[in-house]
């Protein structure tokens, strides 16, 4: 068996190299010739993989190491008997810290005081649900827009997105990006939409670019009527520099990079070729993680608890190194130095702040 991985998937060398012969090379170098006697490959967003890559394959199977799936033509593999699949919920986590992380910086630097706001959840599959407990720990009440979900579940728990924008003080997208259909996502968030948010709301998009609309936003950012936050950018790696400058917190889509989000993502990769060729690794999972366990001492007070996020994971490192570096964009993100989710530390000391920090982390995506 022959396979060709994405160089940059970490914790990945040395798993399958006793099943079979395996390729590493660069994502977006990863081309026809390369694929040509490949049983699988192994990807990440940064590749392409349709029928000009695959044509005279003789390729089995495609994993992508990662919860999003647009870069792969799915119509083309299902033509060719080409079984595909993705890591849904790798790191859910990840994006989880992330988002408190922001929630922590909004209250000690832009005075933000979460008991009692809304938070709009727009998109709650695995990586919402775990947002939703962020935010809820900080005293937030939570309205959610997804409309797969409300169509399969009930309307009861769920709201249309005009709600969701009259009503939140601060929104955050968790859809995945759909160029069409009853539920497209492309250009979500245009003109029409923006204009019905609040007045001062904070809007988050750690999802994919395009979602909104950039040059739509930039006019609402101009006026201080909309913070933006951004992770995901329109045209990646080549970013708007003045709408950048705009925005409260910017960051390199880095969302979702953390140890544990990356280690998950592998771990469910190498389980999916062991599933589909009955390999004896389908319990495998990455080890030799940094910083295991590390305790983390928690005082009281809303401080206190902004400090001990903060010291897991400060957002506004991965601001300032984007904002020094624009022009880096890509080489930032290939070689981020990622952190662990809250999930991994060992919080102590007061007792209630403790309890908050305890309910953002749920059981992990990958068990033990």
């Amino acid at each position: 068996m022959k396979i060709v991985a994405d160089d940059r998937i970490p914790y990945l060398q040395g798993a399958l190299e006793n099943f079979a012969e395996v390729k590493y090379i660069a994502g977006a170098k990863i081309n026809t010739q390369d694929m040509l006697d490949a049983d699988v490959l192994i990807t990440r967003t940064r590749t392409q993989v349709n029928r000009e890559l695959l044509e005279n394959s003789s390729i089995k199977l495609v994993v992508t190491a990662t919860i999003g799936h647009d870069h792969i033509d799915k119509k083309y593999l299902e033509e060719r008997g080409v079984i595909w699949k993705n890591c849904p919920g790798c790191n859910s986590g990840s994006v989880a810290t992330y988002i408190a992380s922001l929630l922590a910086t909004m209250m000690s630097d832009h005075g933000f005081q979460s008991k009692g706001k809304t938070f709009g959840l727009v998109g709650c599959g695995n990586v919402g649900k775990r947002v939703k407990k962020v935010a809820e720990a900080l005293g937030m009440k939570v309205l959610i827009n997804d409309p797969p979900r409300a169509l399969a579940e009930g309307k009861e728990n769920f709201c249309n997105l005009e709600t969701v924008l009259n009503q939140s003080d601060i929104i955050s997208i968790h859809v995945p990006y759909i160029r069409s259909g009853e539920y497209k996502t492309s250009a979500l968030f245009d003109d029409s939409k923006l204009s019905q948010m609040k007045e001062g709301a904070w809007l988050v998009n750690s999802s994919r670019g395009g979602i909104i609309v950039e040059n739509d936003l930039e006019k609402y950012l101009d006026d201080n009527s909309i913070n933006a936050v951004l992770d995901v950018w329109e045209n990646e790696p080549n970013l708007d520099l003045e709408l950048m400058k705009k925005c409260k917190v910017i960051s390199s889509h880095i969302a979702g990079y953390s140890v544990d989000g990356k280690a998950n993502g592998t771990s469910m990769s190498v389980r999916h070729i062991a599933e589909f060729f009955d390999l004896n690794l389908k319990e495998w999972q990455a080890t030799n993680l940094p910083l295991e366990d590390k305790k983390i001492q928690v005082k009281e007070g809303e401080l206190g608890l902004v400090k001990a996020i903060k010291e897991a994971y400060d957002i506004m490192d991965d601001d300032k190194k984007l904002r020094c570096t624009a022009e880096n964009f890509e080489i930032n993100r290939g070689q981020y130095e990622a952190h662990r989710d809250l999930a991994n530390y060992q919080f102590i000391g007061d007792e209630e702040n403790c309890k908050k920090l305890v309910a953002m982390m749920p059981e992990p995506v990958i068990k033990k």
